[in-house]
C-alpha cells in the first residue's frame, strides 16, 4: 500500500488567524522564506495543483479569493511621445519669447531701414507666420480633404495667456488627446508631422 507524502500543512495561527504554511517542522508566511530548492519546487508544484483543483485561477478571482491578474499598460508609441515633446517645446519657446520681450529703449540714432524681404514660403506655408500659424495652415489643407468635416471650424491658435488652443466649432481645448473626435485628433497630429518635415 502506497504511503501518502505530507508536502505541507496550511494553518491559521491565532490571535489574528494569520495563514502560515508548515513544511516539516518549519512554518512560513511567504514562499520567499523557503531557501531549499527541492522543498520550494515541491511546494510550488502543490500550489499549482491546488489552483487546478479549484477550477483555475479565474475561479478564485471570480469568487473574490484572489486578485485579478493585471495586464501591463502598453507603452506609448514613440510618435505620440515626439508629438507631446513638440507641443511642450512650442509652449517653452512662446514663454521664452514673452520673457525676453522688453520695451524698446528710444535711440537718438535712427537705424538704417532694413529692406523688406518676401516671406519664405515652403510648400505653400508662409514661414513668416508664427509656428502655430504654420501648423494651422497645414491643418486647414488637411481638413478640406475630409468630406465629413465640411463646414466645420477647426483651427490651432496661441492662447493669449500662453499655451496652445485647439478651436473646434467654438469649443476650445488645449491638447489633441482631449478632443472627442479621433478624426480631428489624427488630422492635428498629421499636421504636426508634416510641419516637422518642412
Amino acid at each position: 500500500m502506497a504511503k501518502e507524502i505530507d508536502i505541507m500543512r496550511v494553518l491559521r495561527v491565532p490571535p489574528l488567524g494569520k495563514l502560515v504554511v508548515q513544511v516539516g517542522e518549519n512554518q512560513y508566511e511567504q514562499i520567499a522564506e523557503i531557501t531549499a530548492g527541492k522543498s520550494r519546487q515541491m511546494l510550488l508544484a502543490a500550489i499549482g495543483e491546488l489552483i487546478a483543483f479549484a477550477g483555475g485561477y479565474q475561479t478564485l478571482v471570480d469568487a473574490g479569493s484572489a486578485p485579478p491578474l493585471g495586464l501591463p499598460t502598453p507603452p506609448q508609441p514613440p510618435q505620440e511621445e515626439q508629438q507631446q515633446a513638440f507641443l511642450q517645446k512650442l509652449e517653452q519657446e512662446r514663454e521664452q519669447l514673452r520673457a525676453s520681450a522688453a520695451p524698446a529703449k528710444p535711440s537718438l540714432v535712427r537705424p538704417a531701414p532694413i529692406p523688406e524681404e518676401a516671406p519664405l514660403a515652403v510648400e505653400g506655408i508662409d514661414r513668416s507666420l508664427p509656428i502655430v500659424g504654420q501648423i494651422d495652415a497645414i491643418l486647414q489643407r488637411l481638413v478640406t480633404a475630409v468630406p465629413e468635416l465640411a463646414g466645420r471650424s477647426i483651427h490651432l491658435a496661441e492662447h493669449p495667456n500662453g499655451g496652445l488652443q485647439i478651436k473646434v466649432d467654438g469649443k476650445v481645448d488645449s491638447h489633441p488627446n482631449k478632443l472627442p473626435e479621433t478624426v480631428i485628433q489624427k488630422l492635428i497630429k498629421q499636421a504636426l508631422r508634416e510641419w516637422e518635415k518642412l
